[in-house]
């Protein structure tokens, strides 16, 4: 932290130091040109300068503390779309980037109110100040410019992941359609033999059920062949029962003949 505020405070205020090989007495910038007798500074404005000397020195750390968090977050954002892109990695790179707002919020501020102050200083210091004000100005916007280029990054990133998550579920989504159509295949099939076997069990049964008919036709034949030869023979069966019937009264009459000359044959032996 300290080498990086001597780097960053040196990087800052390089215009305004004095240089080794300056000459003594000889002016650099806008007072170089001047030959005059040494501007005198009221003590307002040594204070004022020493105030804005002060400002520039706390605008240098807060720089320097802004690029710190846009390297974190440059690292922070390198681990998207990668196996070290954790479930807090989206979280933590929103909490960084408003950590980064705030502090930019800052820093403009701290220009702003440096940029007035100038406005109403008109002593020789005046362009030091503006030297000073504008290396670190231009210090803030490359590191913004920085900033910017990792936010571009991010998404970037973020549509690069969202793409692969997009894929990645089509590619689930297709795989689980063909499943589907294949256990849907399978179901058909399954459904044809099922349908297939229970029309032949239907078929055998509608066979079974004509060979039951036929066989009753059959028997229903036979008893109409019966009845008819039965019908046939009954004259035959009458004249039958005729006969038999005079041949029973034959049989009474000759019983009764021969049961009244039994009697009259024992009649006779008696009288003589």
């Amino acid at each position: 932290h300290s080498k990086d505020k001597i780097y960053a405070l040196a990087m800052s205020f390089q215009d305004v130091k004095p240089s080794a090989s300056r000459k003594p007495g000889e002016k650099r910038g806008l007072l170089q040109s001047y030959q005059g007798p040494p501007p005198t500074i009221s003590e307002q404005d040594q204070e004022q300068h020493s105030v804005l000397g002060m400002g520039y020195s706390a605008l240098s750390d807060d720089i320097l503390a802004y690029r710190r968090h846009v390297d974190l977050l440059r690292k922070m954002a390198s681990s998207l779309g990668t196996a070290d892109e954790t479930a807090a990695t989206q979280t933590q790179l929103r909490l960084q980037a408003d950590v980064i707002a705030q502090l930019g919020d800052k820093i403009e501020s701290r220009l702003e109110a440096a940029e007035r102050s100038m406005a109403t200083s008109a002593t020789a210091s005046t362009a030091q100040s503006r030297a000073t004000h504008a290396k670190l100005n231009r210090d803030y916007r490359r590191v913004e410019a920085g900033y910017k280029n990792v936010q571009m990054d991010i998404k970037k990133r973020k549509g690069l992941a969202e793409a692969r998550l997009r894929e990645e579920r089509e590619n689930a989504e297709r795989a689980r359609f063909a499943e589907d159509t294949q256990e849907e295949a399978k179901r058909m099939q399954m459904q044809l033999q099922e349908d297939h076997l229970s029309e032949q069990i239907m078929r055998e049964r509608e066979e079974e059920i004509r060979n039951i008919n036929k066989g009753m036709h059959t028997v229903n034949e036979i008893y109409k062949d019966l009845a008819h030869i039965v019908g046939n023979q009954q004259d035959d069966i009458d004249t039958v029962e005729n006969h038999m019937e005079d041949a029973n009264k034959n049989a009474e009459a000759g019983l009764n003949q021969v049961q009244k000359a039994n009697e009259k044959a024992d009649s006779s032996c008696v009288i003589s």
